[in-house]
């Protein structure tokens, strides 16, 4: 559940969690999005979201 509220966080912005780690989240997730396509963003952020690093 904590995870989903800095997802949520990260992605909408709407202040409705108290989640710090939100802003550095969505940065990252920028920055590779910068760099890769969205099938490799998929690779290296997939295990980060379904739990398994």
């Amino acid at each position: 559940m904590e995870l989903a509220e800095i997802v949520h966080e990260a992605d909408i912005d709407d202040e409705r969690f108290d989640a710090p780690e939100a802003p550095g989240l969505d940065v990252a997730l920028c920055g590779v999005s910068m760099v890769c396509g969205d099938g490799r963003v998929l690779d290296l952020t997939g295990p980060l979201f379904d739990g398994a690093v």
